[in-house]
């Protein structure tokens, strides 16, 4: 019969043949964002993906208090998988790799629907002084380096108008608050 001859077509592919054939039934619909989904907030650790699939392989851990830039979001139907994604860039602070991937839109939220307090990868204006110790009752004891281009950073304290941050290499110190920028405001720097 027909079906056993598909069957036995099935049977005889590889894993590989079987995988390929699987993503060719894949759905995938390019939709326009809206001026608001720029950018999405992790209010919990979640994982990225290097496909909008669940059974995609992980690309990263993303943290709690992370803001998201949005590149794209797609409308994905593949066997029973089926929703909305959108494919990310996360701030990695470590090292300049997999901070790209793909998150489902109900794992994340919204940047307007958030508080700015709650954001913690922030960026720190040019001009800026930092006091490079982690304690901050020595802010007094330590001359502040005037940053002479702008830089990121991950907020771990608040004290008193200041923040202290986690930079790029290694780095720390304290900054005031005041020069602190969410990434969105960083384009119209």
């Amino acid at each position: 019969t027909q079906y056993r001859k598909i069957i036995e077509e099935w049977e005889g592919l590889t894993k590989e043949q079987k995988i390929i054939e699987g993503y060719s039934n894949t759905l995938v619909s390019l939709l326009h964002m809206q001026p608001d989904e720029e950018y999405v907030f992790f209010r919990k650790k979640r994982i990225l993906r290097i496909a909008p699939l669940d059974t995609s392989p992980k690309v990263a851990e993303v943290s709690d208090g992370t803001l998201s830039k949005v590149f794209e979001m797609n409308n994905v139907h593949h066997n029973n998988e089926s929703g909305l994604w959108y494919y990310v860039s996360i701030p990695n602070y470590a090292e300049p790799m997999n901070t790209r991937g793909w998150i489902r839109k109900e794992e994340i939220i919204g940047f307007s629907d958030i508080e700015i307090e709650e954001v913690k990868n922030v960026g720190i204006m040019s001009g800026s002084l930092i006091y490079h110790v982690w304690e901050y009752k020595n802010i007094n004891t330590t001359e502040g380096t005037k940053e002479d281009y702008r830089r990121h950073g991950w907020i771990e304290d608040e004290r008193d108008g200041y923040v202290l941050l986690t930079l790029p290499g290694g780095d720390f110190g304290w900054t005031m608050k005041e020069n602190i920028m969410v990434p969105e405001s960083m384009n119209e720097q």
